[in-house]
Parts: C-alpha cells; sequence; structure tokens
C-alpha cells in the first residue's frame, strides 16, 4: 500500500513536470505562443492562422521579425496600422451607406518588457525614416503624435495635421486622465475612429474645429493594467470595441539582434507609397467595393455571426463592430496588394481570421476586466486548470497562480 501511494505521487509529479506535445502548442520561432510547460503569463497564446501574412504586410513582417523578440503577431499588428496610416483618406469602402476607412486601432498587450511591445510598434513607426540615398523621399503622409494629455491637444493637432498616428505609450495615464470628468479624450478618440468630416470640441465657449481628420491609434499595455483601468462604461460606450487587442509573450530569445538593412526597408515602404499614390486624393477618394465572391462570404459570415447569442451585456458590446473590423481590415489587406477596384475574397478571409483570432483572446482577458481581485484570482485559477486539463494538487497549483 505504501510503495503504491509513493508510486501514484511520483507520477502526479512526472506527468505535471513532463514536456506535453500537442499540435499547434509548441511555438514557431517569435509567433508568441508557449508550451504548456512553458511560462505564459496571464495570456495563453494561439498562433495567428497564416493567411493573415498575405501581400504587403507579410512582406514587412518577414523583415521585422528576425530583428528582436517581439512576436510575430506584434509586427503584424503594426505593420497593417502602418499600412491604414498611409493610406489616409485617399481609398476608402463602402458600409451601412457610409465610407469606411482604413484607419486602425490597436492594442499591442504584453508583459513589460519581456514582450517587446514597443519595439514592434517603433519599427513601423520609423519605417519612412530609413533613408539610404540620403533623399527627401518616402516622406510619411502621417504625422507621429506621442500619447495625448487633453482632447484640446488632440484636437489642435489634428487642425494642423489632418493624418495623426497617435502612438499612446503610456495607456494606464490615458486612462486616469479619460475617467476624469474634465477630460474627456475618450469621447473624442470614439468619434474620430468613425472618420467623419469634422470634428469639434468646446473648450471654455471656444470651438476647435478639425476638418476631414483622420486618426489612427497604436498603443502598449501590460494585462494587469489593461484588466485595472478598463471600466464598464469604457465597454459599454463603445470605446472599447473600437480597439483591436493583440495579445503576445516575447518571441526566441536574441542576444544581438541584427540591424535593419536600410535599403529593403526604403524600397519595402516606397513600394507602399507607390500603391497609395493610385488612390485619388479629391472628394471621397477612391472607392472599392467587395467582389461577388468576396460577398457571398460576407454575407454568410454575417448570418452566421447574427445568430450567435451573447453571454453579456458586455459581450454583445464587444461583438457588435467585429463586422466593421473585419470591413477595415479587409480595405487594409486589399490596399496592401495594390487593388484599385475591387477587395477580394482573400482579403476578406484574411481580416475574418485575424479579427476572429483577436476576439477570441479579447472573450478571455474581459473576464478580468472591470472586476474585483476575488474575481480575477478565481479567472487565473481557472485559466491554469483548463491549461492543465486535469485536477491540480493544491501546492502546484498555488504555484501557477502566485503573483502580486
Amino acid at each position: 500500500a505504501a510503495l503504491a501511494f509513493i508510486s501514484s505521487r511520483i507520477d502526479q509529479v512526472s506527468n505535471a513536470t513532463a514536456p506535453v506535445f500537442e499540435a499547434g502548442t509548441f511555438r514557431h520561432a517569435g509567433d508568441g505562443t508557449t508550451p504548456k510547460d512553458a511560462y505564459a503569463s496571464s495570456l495563453d497564446i494561439q498562433p495567428v492562422p497564416d493567411i493573415c501574412y498575405q501581400g504587403w504586410v507579410g512582406d514587412y513582417v518577414s523583415m521585422m521579425l528576425p530583428l528582436s523578440e517581439a512576436p510575430v503577431q506584434f509586427h503584424l499588428a503594426a505593420g497593417l496600422g502602418l499600412i491604414g496610416a498611409t493610406a489616409g483618406r485617399n481609398v476608402s469602402a463602402r458600409y451601412v451607406s457610409k465610407n469606411l476607412y482604413a484607419n486602425l486601432y490597436m492594442m499591442i498587450v504584453g508583459v513589460a518588457g519581456y514582450s517587446r511591445k514597443d519595439t514592434a510598434i517603433e519599427f513601423a513607426i520609423n519605417m519612412p525614416d530609413h533613408r539610404p540615398y540620403r533623399t527627401s523621399e518616402n516622406q510619411a503622409p502621417y504625422q507621429v503624435l506621442t500619447d495625448v494629455g487633453s482632447p484640446q491637444g488632440l484636437m489642435e493637432r489634428l487642425q494642423n495635421h489632418a493624418n495623426i498616428w497617435l502612438y499612446i505609450t503610456e495607456y494606464e495615464r490615458l486612462a486616469a486622465n479619460a475617467h476624469r470628468s474634465s477630460t474627456p479624450i475618450f469621447p473624442l478618440l470614439t468619434t474620430a475612429w468613425n472618420t467623419p468630416n469634422k470634428l469639434q470640441n468646446v473648450t471654455k465657449g471656444s470651438a476647435i474645429e478639425a476638418k476631414f481628420p483622420y486618426l489612427s491609434s497604436i498603443a502598449a499595455v501590460q494585462p494587469d493594467i489593461l484588466a485595472r483601468h478598463m471600466l464598464p462604461e469604457d465597454i459599454s460606450n463603445g470605446f472599447v470595441s473600437r480597439w483591436l487587442f493583440i495579445p503576445g509573450l516575447g518571441g526566441d530569445p536574441i542576444a544581438e539582434p541584427p540591424d535593419i538593412d536600410e535599403i529593403a526597408a526604403y524600397e519595402l515602404y516606397a513600394r507602399l507609397l507607390n500603391t497609395v499614390s493610385r488612390y485619388s486624393n479629391n472628394g471621397d477618394g477612391t472607392r472599392l467595393y467587395l467582389s461577388s465572391a468576396a460577398k457571398e462570404r460576407w454575407t454568410a459570415w454575417y448570418m452566421a455571426d447574427g445568430q450567435v447569442q451573447p453571454d453579456s451585456d458586455d459581450e454583445a458590446s464587444m461583438r457588435s463592430r467585429l463586422g466593421v473590423h473585419i470591413r477595415k481590415l479587409a480595405l487594409v489587406y486589399a490596399i496592401g496588394a495594390g487593388e484599385t477596384k475591387e477587395i477580394q475574397l482573400d482579403h476578406l478571409e484574411s481580416a475574418i481570421a485575424f479579427v476572429e483570432w483577436s476576439w477570441s483572446h479579447t472573450e478571455k482577458m474581459m473576464r478580468g476586466w472591470g472586476v474585483s481581485l476575488f474575481n480575477a484570482i478565481e479567472e487565473k485559477i481557472r485559466l491554469e486548470l483548463g491549461r492543465a486539463g486535469k485536477p491540480m494538487p493544491k501546492y502546484m497549483l498555488n504555484r501557477k497562480c502566485r503573483s502580486r
């Protein structure tokens, strides 16, 4: 009996600590996913579908991935944001009787330092600055604004330069400012995502107006900070649903990252600028429509999505804009492919795959947003038990869940 007891204990330890192979759980180089026996933070990341790496953004990711430890999905998100910021109002798509533009709001979610969030973002933001021939060409059509302290500051920048790519390095500070009634920055960002013909902000009786604004945004945040500063009203009022959340972990370690190929980077961005230059920049610009095959696929997705019953009001609010995200991203992929007339089926498929990947992770992260500490602990325990796929001894569960 004693021998059987000891043998059983040894088997439990052996099974719990041995590497477990499951198809799809071991990461490719830099894809930001982890096997079950590796460090995984509070995120459980699945690989992004291969179809999402097509066209210009695929070439961009291939160039950037070997240069840092940032996971591949961070480069993908930053590259898609770069296409959207570069396109501006030159190209649009028609959706629900309105012009839909390629400006994206991307939220990069990862552990501080380890995931290299800002590294991936800065690669994209600095892309137009690679000029090996000492030429003045390849000028970015957008201006980068790092953080923003008030709606007034953002409006003044949009007045002077209509195309702004907002890089939020400190989401915690932005959220703290936004939750003060005197600094309503979130409502302004919410409205700007819709790309109206003008934005107005009344301050002390004087109006600031920006005509034909075009605002893209990309932010970096840690999972715990995001959860702590995400209030229920941020979800219900539509601010959060306008963002695509991109979680990731650090990729393979690189002790001495190589330098970027200046000439290759210059030529890659020049290719994108050349594509955008073919679109009309007068009035509404060039308008792309869904091809017949893409329209059929869109109808099928939309009808299937309409059958999904959300589990809560928050989930319903977030799901309500998945379709708009898909149509925006399909436009971005079409721009990257140089399409001047139609959004093709493969562009729509890439957009659907990316948005559904993002939503599958967002849905899990939402469980810890705006909840008490006890709810967060409960969700952490549920995550670790689900990851193990079997009962765990208390001491092991303690070890997996221990943190501040």
